[in-house]
C-alpha cells in the first residue's frame, strides 16, 4: 500500500462516470486511476473486517479488485460507487471466511519459524453476526451507510464529514449515534429471529 496515499476527503473529485466506462471499455489508464483512488481505501476497509490481519486483508483485496474488474459497470455518483466496491469486498470477505470453516486444512498449522502474533480470522461463533451486520448495512438508506462507512470504514473525522454535509460536527455525531443504535436493534431482530 502507498504510504502517502491521500484520504478520500483530500482527493480532487475524479470523473468517474468517465473512469468506470473507460474500465468497462477494458483501458488500462482508467483501472490504474481507479486503482490508484480506491486501493488503499479497499485495504482499510478489508482491516477492519479481518481485525487487522494484513495478510488476509491483502488476499481478499486482491480477490476484490478481480472482482470489480470483470463486473465494473459506470457510476457517475462516488456514494454509489463506494456502497458498490464495499459489498463485493464484504461478500469476499464472507466467502473467505465460510471457506475456511469447510475446509480446515485452509488453517495454517505451527511451524519451526519464528512464531508472527496475528489477529485471528473470525470465529465461526462470528460469522452470524457478520452476515447480520452486512445484511443490516446494505439495508440502510444511502445517505446512512455513507456516514457509516465514511466515519468508520474511511476514518474521516466527524469534523471533516460535518464540513463535507455543511453541518455540525454535533449533528454528525448524533447521526452516527442513532444510526448506530438502529443497526444494533436491527441486527438483535435478525440473530433472534435466526436462534427462534
Amino acid at each position: 500500500m502507498q504510504g502517502g496515499a491521500q484520504s478520500p476527503a483530500d482527493q480532487p473529485a475524479l470523473d468517474l462516470l468517465r473512469i468506470t466506462s473507460a474500465m468497462r471499455a477494458g483501458n488500462e489508464a482508467a483501472f490504474q486511476t481507479f486503482y490508484e483512488n480506491y486501493c488503499d481505501r479497499l485495504y482499510r476497509f478489508l482491516l477492519v473486517l479481518t481485525r487487522g490481519n494484513e495478510d488476509m486483508s491483502r488476499e481478499l483485496l486482491q480477490t476484490t479488485m478481480t472482482k470489480v474488474v470483470r463486473s465494473i459497470k459506470p457510476f457517475a455518483e462516488e456514494r454509489s460507487f463506494w456502497s458498490w466496491l464495499s459489498t463485493i469486498a464484504r461478500n469476499t470477505f464472507l466467502d473467505a471466511c465460510r471457506k475456511a470453516r469447510r475446509r480446515p486444512d485452509l488453517v495454517p498449522f505451527p511451524t519451526n519459524e519464528p512464531e508472527r502474533i496475528e489477529p485471528a480470522a473470525p470465529a465461526e461463533d462470528d460469522l452470524p453476526l457478520l452476515q447480520a451486520l452486512d445484511e443490516c448495512l446494505n439495508a440502510l438508506g444511502a445517505e446512512e451507510r455513507e456516514l457509516i462507512e465514511a466515519f468508520y470504514f474511511s476514518q474521516e473525522s466527524q469534523q471533516t464529514i460535518a464540513q463535507r454535509r455543511n453541518t455540525t460536527s454535533k449533528a454528525v455525531e448524533s447521526k452516527l449515534a442513532r444510526i448506530r443504535e438502529k443497526l444494533r436493534q436491527d441486527i438483535l431482530n435478525r440473530l433472534q429471529h435466526e436462534y427462534s
